[in-house]
């Protein structure tokens, strides 16, 4: 798992703006006038189980229970 800084790539646009864009899930998650002002918005991103899945492949568990 990914930790909170390298989960997100900053992008700087033409227009002085920053994207913020998760590694994981390549959704743009805010897009503000500085970097500082993304943090807030990153830390409540989650990502989409099925945007994930769809990029990575499904999802499987750590480990399996046999009963």
């Amino acid at each position: 798992m990914m930790t909170e800084n390298e989960k997100f790539s900053h992008r700087f646009n033409a227009d002085g703006t920053v994207d913020s864009i998760c590694r994981e899930c390549f959704v743009t998650v805010a897009t503000e006038e500085s970097e500082n002002e993304l943090l807030a918005k990153e830390h409540l991103h989650s990502c989409n189980p099925h945007i994930v899945e769809w990029f990575h492949g499904p999802i499987r568990p750590n480990h399996i229970h046999v009963l």
